[in-house]
């Protein structure tokens, strides 16, 4: 049943030229033109390339939002007025968000796979293995897509929702030191190493880059793993009380 529905979802994604424009073109412009900028020097923080790093920071931000695609549809579908219509069906409510999960986990992974690609063909970004890019672009994908399911699930309000995930995702890429480097102190250390899915996504994906296993880059797949397993034993729990 979640795979027969999943064709369905595929097809509302596929239609949302909006988000398409926001979470693939916009990221594939700024690597563009900020690629263009970055010079050969090394990011030291990191280790890497400037370019890699640029690359690097860009397709994670976009991963953090693309949660929205769940957002949308859950909200679309289950929780305003096409769920009636869905109910009239025979498709239990709470099979149907996993087809969901399915398709914007697959999908937004997909998104950040091709942009690196890109990045790899046109600025020769080393990105390392191909496997453990893909896994854990999908790893990652799938830690952010049900974040966002529970945020719809668990807030009943759209405005609230929305505000919501922003703020996760704003705040992730503070912590992550995207735009400043945060005091030096353990609270804040620990928090922009393990405390925020950017930092979370950076350390997996980073050793991969450098072709290395870390003890940052294994915990933090752990983490990222048990959180997504968490979130959709959450879901799963509130899917149930709401879709009965």
């Amino acid at each position: 049943m979640i795979f027969q529905t999943s064709k369905y979802v595929l097809k509302r994604v596929l239609r949302d030229f909006i988000s398409i424009g926001i979470l693939f073109v916009t990221p594939l412009a700024l690597i563009t033109i900020l690629g263009l900028i970055a010079d050969g020097s090394m990011d030291e923080l990191l280790g890497i390339p400037m370019t890699d790093s640029v690359a690097l920071s860009i397709i994670l931000a976009f991963q953090l939002f693309s949660g929205f695609y769940t957002l949308e549809l859950i909200q679309q579908d289950l929780l305003k007025a096409r769920k009636w219509r869905l109910m009239s069906l025979p498709v239990s409510l709470n099979r149907y968000m996993y087809s969901i999960i399915l398709v914007t986990t697959t999908y937004g992974g997909l998104q950040s796979f091709m942009i690196s690609h890109y990045t790899r063909i046109v600025y020769g970004v080393n990105w390392g293995s191909q496997l453990r890019l893909i896994l854990g672009i999908l790893i990652v994908s799938f830690m952010i897509q049900t974040l966002y399911l529970n945020i719809a699930l668990f807030l009943k309000d759209i405005k609230t929702m929305e505000r919501t995930a922003t703020g996760i995702g704003l705040l992730s890429l503070l912590l992550g030191g995207v735009w400043f480097q945060l005091p030096d102190n353990s609270v804040l250390n620990f928090l922009g190493t393990y405390g925020n899915p950017y930092s979370l996504a950076q350390n997996i994906l980073l050793d991969g880059m450098k072709a290395q296993v870390t003890f940052e880059g294994l915990v933090s797949m752990g983490i990222c793993v048990l959180l997504g397993g968490g979130l959709v034993l959450a879901s799963e729990i509130k899917g149930r009380k709401l879709f009965r």
